[in-house]
């Protein structure tokens, strides 16, 4: 059986990604930003949710 993932909280992701709480919680409304659990009103996140979520976000940069 795999170990369970350490869920993380929005202050630890949003400190993580380099955006404010509100923000995160902006993109929560907005169903923009990375998967998350809501635990009875409490948004934990998976480290390898975010992760993905990161790699989906790349974008290549166009070549003129």
């Amino acid at each position: 059986m795999s170990e369970p993932s350490k869920l993380m909280k929005s202050s630890d992701v949003a400190l993580m990604l380099g955006i404010s709480q509100s923000a995160l919680c902006r993109w929560r409304t907005a169903k923009k930003g990375p998967p998350y659990l809501d635990l009875e009103g409490n948004p934990r996140y998976r480290l390898e949710d975010i992760e993905i979520w990161l790699n989906r976000q790349t974008r290549l940069k166009e070549v003129a």
